[in-house]
């Protein structure tokens, strides 16, 4: 199977996205910023973008780029939009527009992968065969951050940041589904030297109707948890209240329990058959409380800060 990194749609001319996430946080928690490169082809046009969501103004940009701006470098892999580098473990960062003004540099170290099987080549898991709406895979659920970047003449940073990388690519985003990522602690602790959550459920098309698949990994200590659909794990939801988000995830003896209050998001486009004609709302900053038991043992039980979140509902017609 192709490295997840690299880009998938060299054969792709119409309705088909593909994007890189990169989330990177300060050491003190005060800052996060993602950025978003991707490629976008539709029947109507084809480009490039690149979006930024940051807390410091609490704002987002969406900048978009001809085709021709953009340059795929391979061993090792780097998409280049304009004169900007995205590789797996540095980004090089010069754009210039009326509202966005974001230039510097950043490198990754000590990144954590997922395990990975023939079954489950990566975290679609068997899924990973089909051709799939929207496919997901997860570059680095873990790693540290050297480097600095100006935000409209604001110098931000990032020495011993943590930072987390995902990509999606396919036709469209989920009708339908809840996003939540973290990896930074409410209070640090040395017997937790990396510590990480990702989660999604989303509402999958099929030829046979639709259903809800789940993938939850929490990565602890260089100990992969992971709760999914394709593996026999059970997802609970409970109803919103007071605002707060329930989700229990069970597995064999194995239980992990989620509860998100979520902030406000700010807007993000999403891809419809390609184009980038839809939107989500992201918040960065929200909070979310994990515990993790195995049978009645309380293995981690920690408030996270910094937490991406994203929730979409279906329209109704």
């Amino acid at each position: 199977m192709k490295q997840e990194f690299a880009y998938h749609g060299n054969h792709k001319k119409s309705n088909y996205f593909e994007g890189w996430y990169y989330k990177n946080v300060t050491v003190d928690k005060k800052w996060t910023i993602s950025i978003i490169p991707g490629i976008s082809h539709s029947k109507e046009k084809d480009c490039a973008f690149i979006q930024v969501i940051e807390s410091i103004n609490n704002k987002s940009y969406y900048i978009e780029y001809d085709k021709s701006d953009v340059v795929i470098h391979q061993n090792p892999f780097c998409i280049q939009i304009k004169n900007n580098y995205f590789y797996e473990d540095y980004i090089d960062l010069d754009i210039h527009t009326e509202e966005l003004d974001l230039t510097g540099f950043l490198y990754y170290s000590e990144q954590t992968k997922l395990k990975s099987s023939k079954y489950a080549p990566t975290i679609m898991g068997p899924f990973s065969y089909l051709s799939m709406e929207c496919n997901h895979g997860i570059i680095s659920m873990h790693h540290y951050i050297d480097g600095i970047l100006t935000l409209n003449q604001i110098e931000i940073d990032f020495e011993d940041g943590i930072g987390y990388i995902e990509k999606d690519y396919g036709t469209s985003f989920p009708k339908e589904y809840t996003w939540i990522q973290t990896n930074t602690l409410e209070k640090d602790d040395l017997d937790y030297k990396k510590v990480s959550l990702f989660f999604s459920v989303a509402e999958i098309p099929t030829f046979f109707g639709h259903f809800n698949g789940f993938i939850a990994v929490f990565y602890l200590n260089n100990k992969e948890y992971r709760f999914t659909t394709y593996n026999g794990s059970k997802l609970i939801r409970i109803p919103c209240h007071d605002g707060i988000y329930k989700y229990i995830l069970k597995k064999g003896n194995e239980k992990l329990l989620i509860r998100m209050k979520p902030k406000n998001g700010l807007i993000l486009r999403s891809p419809k058959l390609g184009a980038m004609d839809n939107t989500v709302f992201e918040s960065l900053d929200s909070v979310c409380h994990v515990t993790l038991y195995q049978k009645k043992k309380v293995l981690f039980q920690q408030k996270m800060r910094n937490t991406g979140y994203e929730r979409k509902e279906k329209q109704s017609k």
